[in-house]
């Protein structure tokens, strides 16, 4: 099914014609959307890349993070790449755009951002150094790739149910690009329950990370389970020379809509990109393996990664999985174009249809999965008879110890 929207983080060109190859050449979707993306460009090239800035909102998930590490103060936001002070943290439209230093609408009115005053941590609590900040934590699991400076990644992957146990968890699926440490990355995201006035259910939205310490975010676009995610970080005016893009943008998209983050101008990202992340899984705020989506395993699909100057490479990907507690990754499988997340559970626990199930005890998995008890299910074999109580589904009416199924009682005469 096309796509119907999309919501960029865009850097925009001084050129009118550049600007429009850049938009129209990727996403073609009929000569009313070229023609309006055209107008678009050209006003981008009058007036810069035009997006919109919020903040995040007190009641924002992100800022609930129950279990955030003792170093970080409570008025600090939990995001996809640590924990920043929520004056540092800019949402994005589409009709906006971020500049160096400041922030300018349509209408040519702007909005200044300096440095971020405030420390940003890393997912462990740790001060962030940005000039040579340590390997992100938090992430369940990934593949990473390094190469020569990069200027595309693509990929989808499949919106999963929702977890069968749901609290307080936040969860994000993504590949991305990074300068080799985390103190920058732009990464189309899935997350579910990160936004709270989506409540807990699956957005897409896209993430840059982080201008004169600052972040910025598209606004979340809510799918459902089912729908193909498409994912995509994408740089012009390269320079070979030094692997550097003056333009990037950001796009996630669905099968009903999509949000993109426009990215910012020459000079904001200021570096070379060369580690690509081909999928990972970061979390939040797990207590077991269950509060995860009910598969088992997560894929990113048809990933594509190009270098600097145009050329499409064949990744050899370096999969990851992350000592953490509780453990919820097995392995990660890849291909050239694919990453697999493989999920398992704590120990004492089986993975059975993507659920972390005790085979001595789960009547539907006794002794194995799928091995469905009526009578329930004592160290692994089925009981013969109801243990001082009727299964699911049924009812000792007549007070025999017979268990029926409550429209025969009636019949029975025991109701």
């Amino acid at each position: 099914m096309p796509l119907r929207h999309s919501v960029f983080l865009t850097i925009s060109l001084p050129e009118c014609h550049h600007s429009e190859r850049i938009v129209i050449s990727q996403f073609q979707q009929g000569e009313a959307m070229r023609r309006w993306r055209h107008a678009h460009a050209c006003l981008k090239a009058w007036f810069g890349l035009f997006v919109s800035v919020g903040f995040l909102g007190p009641g924002s998930a992100l800022a609930q993070a129950r279990d955030r590490p003792p170093t970080v103060p409570p008025d600090f936001v939990a995001t996809p790449v640590g924990y920043f002070h929520r004056s540092c943290i800019f949402r994005v439209g589409e009709d906006e755009a971020v500049r160096q230093d400041y922030i300018e609408k349509l209408d040519g009115t702007r909005r200044a951002f300096g440095r971020c005053a405030r420390p940003s941590f890393d997912l462990a609590g740790n001060p962030r150094d940005l000039s040579n900040a340590p390997t992100a934590t938090g992430w369940l699991a990934s593949s990473q790739m390094w190469s020569a400076p990069l200027e595309w990644i693509s990929a989808t992957w499949t919106v999963p149910p929702p977890p069968v146990v749901v609290g307080s968890q936040v969860i994000y699926l993504f590949p991305g690009l990074v300068p080799g440490y985390n103190s920058y990355i732009l990464q189309p995201v899935l997350a579910w329950n990160g936004e709270a006035a989506l409540g807990q259910r699956w957005a897409i939205y896209s993430w840059d990370c982080c201008t004169l310490g600052n972040t910025f975010h598209s606004d979340p676009v809510p799918v459902e389970p089912g729908e193909t995610i498409a994912g995509f970080v994408w740089g012009t005016g390269c320079d070979q020379q030094t692997g550097i893009c003056s333009d990037w943008q950001v796009r996630t998209s669905g099968q009903y809509a999509s949000s993109t983050v426009p990215s910012f101008p020459p000079g904001s990202v200021g570096q070379a990109l060369p580690l690509a992340v081909g999928g990972a899984l970061e979390v939040r705020n797990l207590d077991s393996c269950n509060q995860l989506p009910p598969v088992s395993a997560y894929t990113f699909s048809n990933t594509s990664v190009r270098q600097v100057g145009g050329a499409t490479i064949s990744p050899t990907w370096a999969p990851h999985v992350d000592s953490t507690t509780p453990a919820c990754v097995s392995s990660v499988g890849v291909s050239s174009s694919t990453t697999t997340i493989y999920r398992t559970c704590e120990s004492g626990l089986t993975l059975c249809a993507g659920v972390c199930v005790d085979l001595a005890s789960d009547w539907r998995n006794c002794g194995a999965c799928g091995r469905s008890c009526p009578y329930g299910c004592t160290q692994g074999q089925c009981n013969t008879e109801p243990p001082g109580g009727c299964p699911v589904g049924t009812i000792d009416c007549c007070g025999d110890g017979s268990c029926v199924k409550p429209s025969v009682c009636a019949k029975i005469g025991c109701l």
